[in-house]
Parts: structure tokens; sequence; C-alpha cells
């Protein structure tokens, strides 16, 4: 049977996809005093949003009921691999580019990306397509899900409070430690040695935080509600503001992993606590184009960039990044409507099931 259908949430993707792309555009913040310059330039911290989010819809939709595993992993497959693919044929010019540009070699690494292993190798986990490395985290979270659920979840069930803060620190202390130990010297959220790497993208650094969310959707299944959820929903998001302010001092990579992942919880559990069957807003629709928005966002943005250097304009500036904006969204919304949906319908009817109606809401 069907669960209730969570509506909020899909809203809160497209917002996270944004958070992302003002991180990209922080250039143009660079060297602003504003509130609004310190939280895009943390935009990165929006991929605890989706890890979080990914857990707790999974959760939610699949814990305390039978399902098959293989129908499990075909079901994911066919929600994030068509658009993924399609990501990485649009975005080979620029990677083959880019990686020249830089004097680094795009072969052999480039193999690892169609296989969603990227996260996994450190020299290649942005070589093409670089939002693609959260997919390649993604893709490992949905391989441990049916053997790491159940039993996270009658963990969480014995001991609640202990296991989310055991899993709160567990996905923010590597990332805090990097900052403070300094063990690759200095760094900034462009820097791709090593370590910084095997922290802010490898699959078991991250699993934390999606844990963190199969157990606040076990938790909503358990009936934990969020008292006043609209007035618990603007606190979350002030406090992300401010602490965007207080915290934006700290050394890289400080804040890059699940440091903020409880208020990120708290916000999904008071989202979802809220009643509300509205369906069918454009904010439904951006929700539901935002996993395209996000995915193909680097090659949009690379033939923005492009335009403007063609027609003499400066591509670094506001203008360009609204048109990047406009296009890019534009660009989710057809790609939603004839690739996404179309390939996910087709993965799914070549091999014939039916798979359960499930909350449209993660990755």
């Amino acid at each position: 049977m069907a669960r209730a259908n969570l509506p909020g949430l899909t809203k809160v993707r497209f917002f996270a996809a944004l958070w992302v792309i003002s991180f990209h555009q922080s250039n143009l913040w660079e060297g602003s005093k504003s509130a609004f310059a310190d939280l895009c330039s943390i935009g990165y911290v929006s991929v605890t949003v989706f890890f979080v989010l990914s857990g707790f819809i999974l959760g939610y939709n699949y814990l305390d009921t039978p399902y098959s595993n293989q129908k499990f992993w075909v079901a994911r497959a066919a929600r994030i691999l068509p658009v993924y693919w399609l990501a990485l044929a649009v975005d080979l010019p620029t990677a083959i580019l880019s990686a020249s540009k830089r004097g680094i070699h795009f072969f052999p690494g480039c193999f690892a990306a169609p296989l969603l292993l990227q996260s996994w190798i450190p020299s290649s986990s942005l070589l093409w397509n670089p939002p693609g490395w959260s997919l390649s985290t993604e893709a490992f979270f949905y391989l441990a899900f049916p053997f790491l659920a159940p039993q996270l979840a009658a963990l969480f069930r014995k001991y609640p409070l202990p296991t989310l803060v055991l899993l709160w620190l567990a996905g923010a202390v590597p990332s805090i430690a990097y900052a403070f130990l300094h063990p690759e010297g200095a760094i900034n959220q462009w820097s791709m040695t090593f370590w910084i790497s095997v922290v802010k993208f490898n699959p078991l650094v991250r699993l934390p935080e999606f844990g963190l969310g199969v157990c606040l959707g076990t938790a909503y299944l358990d009936g934990w509600r969020v008292p006043r959820p609209r007035i618990c929903l603007a606190v979350c998001c002030l406090a992300t503001i401010g602490l965007a302010v207080i915290l934006h001092p700290m050394p890289y990579p400080s804040l890059h992993d699940g440091l903020l992942a409880p208020i990120f919880g708290l916000m999904i559990l008071a989202i979802a606590s809220i009643k509300s069957s509205s369906t069918g807003s454009i904010l439904d629709l951006l929700g539901e184009a935002s996993y395209s928005l996000y995915i193909l966002m680097t090659p949009t943005a690379a033939a923005v960039h492009a335009f403007f250097i063609f027609i003499h304009a400066n591509p670094i500036s506001t203008a360009a990044s609204i048109v990047t904006a406009v296009v890019g969204i534009s660009i989710s919304i057809l790609s939603l409507k004839l690739a996404e949906i179309p390939a996910r319908s087709w993965v799914r009817n070549r091999l014939s099931f039916a798979p359960r109606r499930e909350v449209f809401a993660g990755s």
C-alpha cells in the first residue's frame, strides 16, 4: 500500500539545488560582507540536505514493508542514470578542455564517472561533470540501503538520541579534524589534494549523513512529528543563515560535511509534519526538475560563459549568473519532461515491474 505523499519535501530539493548553484557563482560575492554572501559561500553544505533527505525518503518508503532488493535497485537506477549519462555526454567537450587547460590527463581517469565510481577515486572525483560525484556517493548509499537501513532503524528505535548524536559526530568530525590539523597545508574550496578529496567525496565518510536521514525517516514512520512545524521551519532557516555568518570564518572545510545535518534533519522533519496535500504548483515542478538542474548545471554554465565571451560581454557578472540560472531552470524542466520521466518509465517497463508509488523527493 502506498504511503502518504509529502509534497513539501519536493520543494526542498529545488532550494537546495539553487544553494549549490549560488556557491558555484560565489566569485560574484567575493569580498562582500553581507549575510547573503556568507550564505552563498557555503552553498556546498546543501549536498548534506540531499543526503539527509535521500535517507529520510528511502526510509519512509521502504522500511517496515516488504520489497525486492532487485526492484529497489532498478528503481534507483531508473531514477538517476538516464539524465546522469545525458549530463556526461553533454559535458564531455567541456571536461576534456578543462582537463587540458589544467594539465590533467582526462584518460583513463574519466572511465570511473560513467560507472558511478569517481567519488572513490580522489583524482577522478571532479574530472567529468563535477556535481556527479554526489551521485556516485548516492549510488553507494542505494547499494547499501537494503542491508544497512533495517539494522540502523532497529538501533535507532532502541537508542534514539545516542544513535542520532553518534551519526552526527561521525559525519562532522572528519572535515572538522582535517580543517584544524592541516595535513596537506593551506587549502581552499577548490583544492583537490588527496586527503581533502577523501574527506569531501568518499562515500564512507558521507554515509553518516544518509544514515541520519534513514533514522529520521524511521522516526516519522513511528509517529514523530514536530509541534508547530512552520515555526520550527522558520527557526531552522534563520539558524542556518545565522550560522553561515557566525561560522563563515572557520577554517575550510569545517562546514563541508555533516556539521549542519541536525538542523537540516529537523527542517526536513518539520516540513514532513506540515499537513498539506497540495501539489501541482510551480514549486512542485521545479522540485521535480531539480535533479536535472543540479546535474546539468555545469555544461549549462559553460555554454552561457562561452556565449558571453562570443558577444564580448563579461562572463563573470550578475547578468551572466541570472542568464545561467534562467537557462538552467528552463533546460531542467525540458529535461524532466522530455528525458527524465520517459527514460525512467522505459527502464521500469523494460524490466517488467510496476514500482510502488514513491514520494518524489530526494535523489
